[in-house]
């Protein structure tokens, strides 16, 4: 007489052929039914069947192991997009590749959720290091400008001002032209990023008295003029803390906008490979300024 639970022979079915009911399979691999039915919308695990008249959905034994594998790369966060990479027998991509890459973005935000801490951190315990106590209103005299300008929006304004960038040294070169300073991008958008708005990149020239007419064709007399200005140290991916900062200081103590944002790179890539040592002044132009506000932190140096 044989064993209740045993099967005979005959019904056996090889491994390979077993189909497994959704439930079923969700359990054995350890993800939910509605994972399983995203990565089959996004075209990463689709079911080995699917009752043409009932619509059930059935997997094989052999996606297990592709199932884990999407399991393991998306616990770590890994974007579907890279775990459709590493599935693809045609890319260069294997698991092990794109575990790699996920390990380096997560050091990276490991140590920008360090620094933040360390910002908090400094402000709850020793205000006077807080952000707002480098803030300053600040005189920018008259000078020349070498300047190159462009239209963008906000999600281009980065590749924007690199291409002008680039096209500074190769410009200064042509007119024969010595910066005095370092680089400064402005935005003209009044703090609406919602449109279209011209960005410019300029650097201080001394303009000599011979040709100087024909130099002002891409050079600029700029006025003197006032800013409100804090120094951010750090990677340009911390810059938006800083710069909220700056605002609400501004807001603070209610001092008129022009509508330009500026950045200044007085430290970058050029000049240290460790981006914690970035250094950018950042600013946003006044119209005036009141006599009380031009005493502002004044005992901070700029």
């Amino acid at each position: 007489m044989s064993h209740p639970d045993s099967v005979e022979p005959s019904t056996f079915v090889p491994a390979g052929d077993r189909r497994l009911a959704i439930g079923v399979f969700a359990r054995l691999t350890r993800l939910t039914r509605k994972a399983l039915k995203t990565y089959e919308r996004y075209g990463l695990l689709q079911p080995a069947h699917i009752d043409p008249e009932t619509r059930y959905r059935f997997y094989s034994l052999r996606q297990v192991r592709v199932a884990e594998t999407i399991r393991l790369l998306r616990s770590v966060g890994v974007p579907l997009r890279d775990v459709a990479a590493a599935l693809r027998t045609d890319e260069a991509t294997p698991p092990a590749i794109v575990l790699a890459r996920r390990r380096e973005q997560i050091v990276e935000e490991l140590a920008a959720t360090d620094r933040l801490l360390e910002h908090l951190w400094s402000v709850d315990t020793e205000p006077s290091r807080g952000l707002s106590t480098e803030i300053v209103v600040r005189e920018v005299p008259e000078h020349f400008d070498l300047v190159l300008s462009a239209q963008c929006s906000f999600e281009t304004h980065e590749a924007t001002v690199d291409r002008l960038l680039a096209q500074v040294p190769g410009l200064l070169r042509t007119h024969g032209l010595e910066p005095l300073d370092r680089e400064t991008a402005t935005y003209y958008a009044d703090l609406d990023l919602t449109h279209d708005y011209r960005v410019e990149v300029a650097v201080p020239v001394d303009l000599p008295q011979d040709g100087r007419e024909s130099l002002l064709q891409s050079c600029r007399r700029v006025p003197a003029a006032s800013a409100a200005s804090v120094m951010h140290r750090g990677p340009y991916s911390d810059m938006h803390t800083t710069s909220a900062c700056l605002i609400g200081w501004v807001a603070d103590h209610d001092l008129p906008l022009n509508g330009r944002f500026s950045e200044t790179y007085l430290v970058d890539e050029r000049d240290t490979d460790d981006p914690d040592s970035y250094l950018t002044l950042i600013s946003l132009g006044i119209t005036a300024v009141p006599a009380t506000s031009r005493q502002l932190d004044s005992d901070i140096e700029t």
